[in-house]
């Protein structure tokens, strides 16, 4: 499911980051790109409200960050959002996970699939999409892991 990101949306994104960044107290990735998850989890909460579907969005600029991006008739739902065609994650904490792409030229985003809980569990058991970045130990799993979106709506 593609969907047009406007300039707006993206200055939008990285005000709101860089007052998240400020008070960060836990091992984010410093990056320059971490803007893309505050514009990921945006557009798909437009997703969500096109498909009708009632959601409780929990913004992550606060500084004890300990809820998932979405819940959605009691299940938790975290947005990642990449520029590779790969989930990248850390930890298995709520019950499904979307896996969006931004385009390089910021045109547009994809939400491209899903995994539940217990697939990642399986992935994070495994060296096989262990990724060393600085400090941590981040798992990337590939985009042709995932489901397809449509299947997820059935179950939440």
């Amino acid at each position: 499911m593609k969907m047009l990101i406007t300039q707006e949306e993206i200055n939008k994104a990285k005000s709101i980051t860089n007052t998240f960044d400020s008070q960060k107290i836990y091992d984010k990735l410093s990056s320059e790109n971490n803007w893309l998850g505050w514009l990921g989890e945006y557009k798909f909460s437009q997703l969500l409200t096109s498909k009708g579907i009632t959601y409780e969005w929990n913004e992550f600029v606060k500084a004890d960050y300990t809820k998932p991006d979405f819940i959605v008739n009691g299940k938790s739902l975290d947005v990642k959002t990449t520029y590779t065609d790969a989930l990248w994650i850390q930890k298995s904490e709520w019950d499904y996970y979307i896996l969006s792409i931004i385009e390089r030229d910021l045109s547009s985003i994809c939400f491209c699939g899903w995994l539940d809980n217990q697939t990642i569990e399986k992935c994070l058991k495994t060296d096989k999409y262990k990724v060393t970045r600085g400090n941590r130990y981040d798992y990337a799993i590939p985009y042709e892991k995932t489901r397809i979106l449509n299947e997820l709506w059935g179950l939440l």
